[in-house]
């Protein structure tokens, strides 16, 4: 916030919580499908555990 403004962190923390809330629903239907069909998918189980872990987006110039 020192460095880009306040404007630009809650814009930053704004597309953050977006992409968070989309990823929640994507990876909420992927679970949904393994209970369905009774197959653990471990492509999906790897994506998932590689999104948790992506850095947030950098503040806008």
């Amino acid at each position: 916030m020192k460095d880009h403004g306040v404007r630009a962190f809650y814009e930053m923390t704004n597309c953050y919580v977006a992409d968070l809330t989309a990823s929640n629903t994507h990876w909420h239907k992927a679970w949904t499908a393994e209970l369905t069909t009774g197959t653990l998918d471990r492509i999906t189980s790897i994506e998932c555990d590689l999104t948790t872990r992506k850095p947030p987006p950098a503040p806008p110039p």
